[in-house]
């Protein structure tokens, strides 16, 4: 969802369960080593990583 859609990132983090979007943040950069608007930036070829 991150990499195709513009989705907020806090209405993504609602959809897959979590209620805090800080939760969802943390998690997830915890998963892949990206926070999720970094991610969304490296997968729609935005120059910023990381």
């Amino acid at each position: 969802m991150l990499g195709s859609t513009d989705i907020f990132i806090k209405d993504i983090a609602h959809a897959v369960g979590y209620e805090d979007s800080l939760a969802f943040s943390k998690m997830f950069r915890n998963a892949t080593g990206y926070s999720p608007s970094a991610y969304r930036k490296h997968k729609t070829g935005s120059s910023e990583n990381k």
